[in-house]
């Protein structure tokens, strides 16, 4: 953070300070204050804009408080805190603090992306600080406390504990120390006797509605049903269930609230079909804000039919409290909550007999009065309560009911039960939720289809109208929506009203709290509507959702717009729908975003916001009203989300070409309306190129509160544009970012998500890019900590073999070796490559050290812990154990001696003296012939020189001394192999060590290879498909294998490869020779005989590109890498012919991305693509590849040549 701000931050410590902190800029240190008091008034005068709090992850730390974020939070400031119980039980991830694991990374970028983001900071202080003062301060919990003074009084006065001092704690409080699952927060309790059919809705809607299910737990009590009830049950992930032989009635109740646990008791009727959202949350928030009320309820849906059991307003009484408004009064008992504490307060239901007459939310009322709490229900929260006659019949139930409350004595009811008649009637339904409203115009073969995909995909549990507004068809389309009869609302014009007037018709007669606009030429998918509505219902600053639309073919036509000034063909607000002609499943398409603007061929808008907003401007004809209100709904402050979730399929253009009638006369309207106002998300320059503003709308988005799942589907590709012009075919090119810069946008969503989403994330980035290094990392840490080993360590050793420069992914993958596998040597081989890179890793120079202790080789690891002691001479660890080694009676000082000569070693070995070095170790050997890696290191140098007879005797002597070295043991395998033909002796060394390295590639490979050199064709399979099961990627084994596959293709095709490698040979002579025409004509006559010869392919491509026929060239070139897609030569060839001879910069890029993609470290590409973003005016992503050339290569003239130019 210091690196990339420099002066911009300052660092502030409290209570500690180190003199390596006191080097960061702006560094300020407050003293330890002794008395809390003074310290709290320091931290409020204190200018701070983040704070941190981090833990080591131990069980110590993990029964600390959240006092940290009290402290914080009441001082309004925003804080990233550590991913550990503390924290993470009582912050809402990235709403009211950002969690992080132990990496320093996830903490770089809390840090960072509260930096980047003062809104956020600002969002996330006000809410943690509205939550703490609304749920932590003295007068909202003190009687907590008191109510645990007075248990533990009362328990102390009816125990025997006088003599001995000693308090019993009550076995109630036992469960929260013993181990025990964590008490949740809510116990929602079900009492039913059947009605399946009720109960199955009923419990449908409760899951949907939950928004924090793992926070619940699921309670019914069944009064001995004999329908089935039973089967509905077991539908369902219920946490406790109860079943009575026989209906004992509201008796049962006793039973439901002594099983409850919960910190919120809510009773639900099993007649309640629909609940709003998130109810469970909204009881607490309103406890919270309402401390003096003991009871709650939700409010009722009411109509002709019911009025939810709902007594009339006269027993009620407004109570408004900022925002919020609870109308005082009888609860009822369709669903009411109360804390436990205030039920345990109230004496619970102790003592009194439970009936119709004397039902369980009656008692609890009025003992909640008679405690001097008030009572009331949650003003416009409604449920949908099924009560009544009309209900009771409609599902079946009416003689049920009947003897229900003939069994009570309720008479009036069994009356009123009764003359309800025996005639069927209709079912009534709740006002909708969403009102569908869809514009026609002809074409009632897609009416047809649009209006079915709607009846069997919206789920029965989404209550909805359906509007038609009919513009005046001429066809057959009259007839069918008469046909539809009452199931329909039908709007009939005389003429056509074109589409804005249409949809401000349908969403004038439109009863639902959100309106759906739909174009009838659309085939909705699975699943669509529900995934707007979620996106509504959980973010209230959401003014309209807008789908994933995709043309039949599966390509996409429509994730989200984005607007362009285009300069090229002089349109300043050019509106394009985004990633158009991709295939459905690309990530950069299957992740929510904000926009600008929505396509309103399906957008869900919130009714008080469309009305607000004033609806369509009827003045523009079928054409860019949609992005019109898209800006009014933007410029009254609501936000706009694309969710991918919900899918689409759009028959585009098949409404009639009168929708592009006025298209010109529509452009002219929204620049008179908006030019000036709408910051445009890019440029289209005259020369082709694109950049982006500063405009910062299109980015990515959370839904706040609900699963990561739903948010995270991909990758956050942060694609900049998809831009129609007349010019540009629609091709729905991108212009991407490197994935580097992508991961990096990706980690405030990460950061924002519960582990198991982000492993869902990261899984979807590395089958993406199945060559990005930290992404594999990442994923190996998120499954170590979740302790899936197995995943772990693969992931790791993906990251560290992309990667082998990369001293984090090496160092990753040594610790989980020697921590969890207990591979010693594996671990050391790894730790020195990482000391190579970091030579003063204290961290690693101490754990190196260890293990070479632990393999008694206490030379090699005392020099270690000197390394360490000259790096911090206070180290007492370091001392400590370097002090034993020196008093090991191993020839008193020969341990010292055997280091300091081998110290000699290394630094001759540093000076390239390799000779002086050589001298060196047969001196030491000779003082300390036991010292291995001194043989080891002199057979090395040995080979090198050509004395291979000295090499062999110092190997073979190194594996004496320390046979379970696989270093050692694989040099000498080699060596067996490779320079003296004993394959027999190499294969046996090479087995020994798969016996304890199963996963070890290298000798994987070699045994592979020697099992071909001895014709043993199966077991050289085995071994190359043993590698491609770890190493999907690795083509050396991938090639291999085929090789085998195809060994038995017969003496023909070898004949015919043998005489198509003799005439590439003969055209090569040729033109080495200067004969260019010849052996031009040669290779023309080779792939006509031989079409399948990609070089040759290749060659005729490089010779026509030297005599300037770049179409020839680019025929020879894209054939090549169609036979070898795999080539990376020819692909070069072909990126550059587009890039610099053609001018097709987009395509040259894809095949730029692709290599980067399988080859991170190609350094040709990385310049080349630098170039490519240079010359499109990109910068800040050329100087990306610049500097990852530099990381390869720091001596790179060209690549410091273009940072200059940058």
């Amino acid at each position: 953070i210091a690196s990339r701000y420099g002066n911009k931050v300052a660092f502030t410590f409290l209570g500690c300070t180190t003199k390596r902190i006191s080097k960061l800029p702006g560094f300020t240190y407050i003293k330890f204050d002794t008395t809390f008091e003074a310290y709290a008034k320091k931290l409020q005068k204190t200018p701070i804009d983040i704070m941190l709090a981090p833990l080591e992850d131990n069980p110590f730390n993990r029964c600390k408080s959240n006092i940290k974020w009290l402290e914080y939070s009441s001082c309004g400031i925003a804080g990233v805190y550590a991913d550990l119980p503390p924290y993470n039980s009582c912050i809402k991830r990235g709403v009211t603090g950002l969690l992080a694991m132990s990496d320093p990374k996830q903490w770089f970028y809390a840090i960072d992306l509260l930096m980047k983001n003062p809104e956020l900071r600002r969002s996330i202080s006000l809410k943690a600080r509205h939550q703490v003062m609304s749920k932590h301060t003295l007068k909202v919990g003190a009687h907590r406390w008191l109510q645990a003074y007075r248990e533990i009084i009362s328990l102390h006065a009816t125990r025997n504990t006088a003599s001995t001092g000693n308090l019993t704690v009550p076995s109630k409080f036992d469960a929260q120390y013993s181990g025990a699952p964590r008490r949740k927060k809510f116990s929602i309790m079900i009492m039913t006797w059947n009605r399946a059919t009720m109960l199955d809705l009923c419990l449908k809607s409760l899951f949907k509605n939950l928004l924090a299910r793992d926070e619940c737990e699921i309670i019914i009590g069944d009064n001995g049903s004999s329908d089935a009830t039973a089967e509905v049950i077991s539908r369902y992930q219920i946490d406790k269930y109860i079943r009575k032989n026989s209906n004992i009635g509201l008796e049962l109740y006793h039973e439901l609230f002594d099983l409850a646990q919960g910190e919120y008791l809510i009773d639900l009727d099993d007649d309640v079909l629909d609940l709003p959202f998130g109810f469970e949350q909204k009881f607490e928030e309103y406890f919270a804000a309402y401390p003096d009320y003991g009871l709650l309820g939700l409010d009722v849906v009411q109509n002709e039919h019911t009025n939810g059991a709902k007594p009339d307003k006269t027993n009620y009484r407004d109570d408004t409290r900022g925002k919020l408004t609870i109308e005082e009064g009888v609860t009822g008992g369709w669903c009411l909550c109360l804390k436990r504490l205030t039920f345990e307060q109230i004496g619970k239901l102790s003592g009194v007999v439970l009936n119709m007459a004397q039902s369980e939310d009656g008692v609890l009322w009025k003992r909640v009065q008679a405690y001097g709490l008030r009572a009331g229900i949650i003003k416009d929260l409604k449920c949908f309560h099924a009560s009544g006659p009309h209900f009771s019949r409609e599902y079946g139930y009416l003689e049920r009911d009947i003897e229900k409350y003939a069994i009570s004595g309720l008479s009036s009811f069994v009356e009123a039960y009764a003359n309800c008649g025996s005639k069927a009637i209709a079912p009534a339904t709740p006002d909708p939720l969403i009102s569908i409203v869809i514009p026609l115009f002809n074409r009632i073969d897609y009416t047809k289809k649009c209006i079915e995909a709607i009846q069997t995909t919206v789920s029965k549990e989404t209550i909805y109208e359906l509007i038609l507004v009919d513009n005046n068809s001429n066809d057959a389309t009259g007839e069918y929506i008469k046909s539809l009869g009452n199931q329909v609302h039908v709007i009939t014009n005389s003429t056509n009203m074109g589409f804005a007037k249409a949809c401000n018709q349908g969403a004038s007669a439109a009863k639902g709290s959100y309106v759906l606009f739909l174009n009838n030429d659309t085939e909705p998918n699975p699943g669509w509507i529900d995934a707007l509505v979620q996106v509504l219902k959980a973010d209230e600053t959401v003014a309209a959702v807008g789908s994933k639309l995709i043309y039949p073919d599966g390509t996409i036509q429509h994730a989200g717009i984005v607007i362009v000034n285009d300069r090229k063909n002089t349109d300043p607000l050019l509106a394009r729908n985004n990633h158009v002609g991709k295939p459905e499943d690309s990530p950069e398409a299957n992740t929510p975003f904000l926009y600008q603007a929505l396509t309103a061929a399906c957008i869900l808008i919130r009714k008080s916001a469309f009305k607000k907003a004033g609806g369509f401007d009827e003045k523009y004809w079928n054409g860019y009203e949609d992005v019109d209100l898209c800006f009014k709904l933007q410029e009254q402050g609501g936000i706009l989300v694309y969710q991918p979730a919900s899918v689409v399929i759009h028959h585009e253009s098949r409404s009639g070409p009168e929708r592009f009638a006025k298209a010109r006369d529509n452009i002219a309207r929204l620049h008179k309306n908006w030019l000036g106002k709408i910051k445009p998300d890019f440029i289209l320059n005259e020369d082709g190129t694109v950049t982006s503003t500063d405009a910062g709308k299109i980015r990515p988005y959370y839904t706040p509160g609900l699963p990561q799942a739903t948010d995270i589907n991909g990758i956050h590709l942060l694609s900049r544009y998809a831009v129609k012009t007349a010019d540009r075919p629609n091709t729905g090119d991108t212009d991407m970012l490197p994935v580097e810069q992508v991961y990096e946008a990706m980690q405030p969503v990460l950061l924002a998500s519960r582990p198991e989403d982000a492993v869902r994330a990261l899984e979807n980035i590395v089958r993406s890019f199945p060559n990005f290094a930290r992404a594999h990392s990442d994923l190996g840490m998120l499954y170590y900590q979740s302790r899936e080993k197995q995943k772990a360590v693969a992931h790791y050793e993906r990251a560290a073999t992309i990667s082998p420069e990369n001293a984090d992914f090496q160092k990753n993958l040594a610790d989980y070796y020697y921590v969890e596998m207990a591979r010693a040597e594996d671990a050391l081989k790894l730790y020195s490559k990482v000391l190579q890179a970091r030579p003063k890793d204290v961290e690693t120079l101490m754990t190196a050290g260890h293990i070479l202790v632990s393999l008694q080789r206490f030379d090699e690891a005392d020099a270690y812990y000197r390394k360490v002691l000259e790096i911090e001479p206070w180290n007492t660890a370091a001392n400590e154990i370097h002090n034993k080694l020196s008093q090991k009676s191993r020839g008193g000082n020969g341990s010292k001696k055997a280091e300091d000569m081998y110290a000699e070693v290394k630094r001759l070995l540093d000076l390239n003296d390799q000779a002086g070095a050589r001298r060196a170790l047969e001196k030491m050997l000779g003082v300390c012939p036991h010292f291995a890696l001194a043989h080891n290191d002199l057979a090395v140098l040995c080979y090198q020189s050509g004395d291979k007879d000295q090499a062999l005797r110092h190997y073979e002597e190194a594996v004496r001394l320390q046979p379970e070295n696989s270093t050692f043991q694989k040099n000498l395998g080699d060596f067996y192999y490779i320079e003296q033909g004993r394959i027999e002796d190499a294969l046996r060394i090479y087995v020994r060590i798969l016996e304890t390295q199963p996963k070890d590639i290298e000798t994987l490979m070699a045994t592979g290879h020697i099992c071909s050199s001895l014709s043993r064709w199966d077991d050289a399979r085995t071994f190359y498909r043993r590698v491609l099961e770890i190493e999907p990627w690795k083509m050396e084994a991938r090639k291999q294998l085929d090789s085998l596959e195809n060994a038995t293709t017969g003496a023909a095709s070898l004949q015919l490869r043998a005489s198509a490698q003799d005439m590439y040979a003969e055209a090569a002579r040729l033109v080495s020779e200067g004969s260019v025409q010849a052996g031009k004509d040669r290779l023309a006559e080779l792939v006509k005989r031989h079409p399948g010869f990609a070089i040759a392919h290749n060659d005729l491509g490089v010779l026509a590109y030297r005599a300037e026929d770049n179409q020839s060239a680019l025929l020879s070139y894209q054939t090549a890498t169609r036979i070898e897609p795999g080539n990376l030569t020819f692909k070069k060839n072909l990126a550059d012919l587009y890039w610099k001879e053609l001018g097709r910069i987009e395509d040259a890029l894809k095949i730029y991305v692709d290599i980067m993609a399988a080859h991170p470290e190609d350094v040709e590409t990385l310049l080349a693509t630098g170039k490519i973003c240079l010359s499109l005016r990109q910068p800040n992503d050329a100087r990306v590849f610049f500097d990852r050339v530099l990381k390869i290569e720091p001596w790179n003239a060209e690549a410091h040549q273009q940072l200059r130019a940058v």
